[in-house]
């Protein structure tokens, strides 16, 4: 049996909620994954979190993966790859203040708008620093 068969006979374990299973493909993958998310990342610290994140997601969604679309180890590696670029692109808008967003300090010509405008920069700022940090990022992320 090729590691591709295998690691597709314990997804479908995996789907079953076999442990063991998860234990075996997590040995099996973790490395590649691991890389993936260190190259993508750039972070290790980041790059382990990750890596954790990724196998809760395999262990919820090991159901929906077909053998017949792709190859088993060919869907880890798509996970991985895509939770790293949603990952990059919360890291990306978290790093952008509401004033980068909406270019709220550029110069305006009346006067009112620009008072408006900073007023409402004001509201926001007040309202994300309500949230939690996680929902204010979700939040910029959604509409910013």
């Amino acid at each position: 049996m090729t590691d591709g068969d295998e690691i597709s006979k314990l997804l479908g374990r995996i789907a079953l909620k076999d442990r063991a299973a998860f234990d075996q493909l997590y040995t099996l993958s973790s490395p590649k994954l691991f890389g993936i998310c260190c190259r993508l990342l750039s972070d290790k610290n980041e790059a382990e979190d990750a890596l954790q994140e990724i196998f809760i997601k395999i262990w919820n969604k090991a159901d929906i993966y077909r053998p017949g679309k792709a190859s088993a180890m060919g869907w880890l590696c798509t996970v991985a790859r895509y939770h790293c670029i949603d990952k990059l692109r919360v890291r990306r808008i978290s790093d952008k203040s509401v004033d980068e967003v909406f270019d709220l300090e550029s110069d305006l010509d009346n006067p009112e708008d620009s008072a408006m405008n900073t007023d409402d920069k004001r509201r926001i700022d007040v309202c994300l620093s309500e949230l939690e940090k996680d929902k204010a990022l979700a939040v910029k992320a959604a509409y910013i």
